[in-house]
């Protein structure tokens, strides 16, 4: 399967990804992002606007982006009934609207499982949610609503996406494999400005191997 394209990212998307990678060499910025505890949370967009996009930077006819469409269309959803539903069964009260640090959190976990073969245990999810949820807040309190939606809507998407299709790679092989850890890690780089094999995770959520190295 070939995996989708992104759209070209907006230059306040861009700052907004050079941020978080900017963020997190710091580890006192992101103890203090991570200080912050209410959800991010943004309205839930009366019609998706991401499947669109994604499906229309891919080549091929009019029924090809039509059926990658739908594709993303049912990612989404199955994300909202499954994915979010699960990560959200300890919050009292669940948050209004949907939650893009949750999000952001099974998309990163998904690519690192795809990159990595990373298998994010319930308590790092935790950690890299709240720590993703601090990072991205005042980098997305810039940029309008319906930009924050379709960062929403990809994050949610992918990591389903990336997720079945990983799963389905590795009964399929090699080949697959690596299209998969391609795609994944492009993935990483164009939404946050994460190259994975910069990255390890730990308890207290992501962390740059060179700010590691400084730090020693």
């Amino acid at each position: 399967m070939n995996m989708p394209q992104l759209a070209t990212a907006t230059t306040a998307a861009r700052t907004l990804s050079q941020r978080v990678r900017r963020t997190l060499i710091d580890a006192a910025a992101v103890h203090a992002a991570m200080a912050e505890t209410a959800p991010l949370t943004v309205p839930q967009a009366r019609v998706p606007r991401a499947p669109a996009l994604m499906a229309d930077a891919q080549p091929g006819s009019a029924a090809a982006r039509e059926e990658r469409r739908a594709l993303y269309v049912r990612c989404l959803a199955h994300y909202r009934r499954v994915m979010a539903a699960g990560a959200s069964v300890q919050k009292q009260p669940q948050p209004q609207g949907d939650d893009i640090g949750i999000a952001a959190a099974h998309f990163v976990a998904a690519n690192l499982r795809a990159v990595q073969g990373l298998e994010v245990t319930p308590e790092q999810f935790e950690a890299l949610h709240r720590q993703l949820a601090g990072v991205l807040r005042v980098g997305l309190s810039l940029l309008p609503e319906r930009e924050q939606q379709i960062y929403f809507e990809k994050f949610a998407l992918l990591a389903v996406l990336v997720s079945e299709t990983w799963t389905l790679a590795l009964r399929q092989g090699p080949a697959a494999m690596a299209n998969v850890r391609q795609a994944a890690r492009g993935y990483l780089i164009e939404l946050l400005s994460l190259e994975p094999e910069q990255l390890m995770l730990g308890a207290q959520g992501l962390v740059l191997r060179e700010a590691v190295a400084c730090a020693a």
